[in-house]
């Protein structure tokens, strides 16, 4: 409520980010859905009441291995439900350690998955009193991709295990016998098979 009537009294104002999310809980237990939807429910009818306000969540992730990317954010589930439009920003593994990779993981209006690359330079600036800034970390856009969030998760889970498993020595075949475009299956999988290279770990290189 303070912070409605903040916003109504100063009217320049267009964007406001909450960071980290689970810090303006207060004593609220994080993974309470009951107590924190309506809390994330009223931050939502703010939005629709001063119209020229957007409000950003950043939240982190959880520890859960095997899960999707909704699942792993921190906290109750209320916060997936609520929000109209949500990204993940994650290291890029073909770009390290600069790359970044920002993935759609929901947009209740517009085209479903999707999102851009970018990578972090440093730049000299100057500070609103005229002092000098070094190295000042910002971004520089790159490319914009097709995937997904959950895609951009599972292509860095398979980067971070393949190494010279079997796992890896698939994505390394696909990546050569694909270079060039779509094949059938039924051209690859026999190079697969001699090398032993199981259904599932086919699928998960693919």
């Amino acid at each position: 409520q303070r912070l409605f009537e903040a916003l109504k009294q100063n009217r320049a104002i267009g964007l406001v980010i909450l960071d980290p999310l689970t810090g303006f809980y207060g004593e609220v237990d994080v993974n309470d859905n009951k107590k924190v939807r309506p809390m994330l429910e009223k931050i939502g009818s703010m939005c629709m009441k001063l119209k020229d306000v957007a409000v950003a969540c950043i939240i982190h992730e959880n520890k859960q291995k095997d899960a999707n990317t909704i699942d792993k954010m921190l906290g109750a589930g209320a916060v997936s439900q609520v929000v109209r439009a949500g990204l993940r920003f994650s290291f890029d593994p073909e770009r390290k350690p600069n790359g970044r990779i920002m993935a759609s993981v929901k947009i209740t209006a517009g085209k479903k998955g999707g999102g851009m690359k970018f990578h972090l330079v440093g730049k000299d600036l100057v500070s609103t009193k005229g002092l000098p800034l070094e190295g000042i970390v910002a971004i520089a856009w790159d490319e914009i991709h097709g995937m997904d969030a959950d895609e951009v998760m599972a292509g860095a889970t398979v980067e971070s295990e393949a190494g010279d498993t079997k796992l890896g020595m698939a994505v390394k075949i696909y990546e050569t016998e694909l270079a060039e475009g779509r094949r059938f299956h039924k051209d690859i999988h026999p190079i697969l098979d001699k090398l032993g290279i199981s259904d599932e770990t086919k699928r998960r290189a693919r």
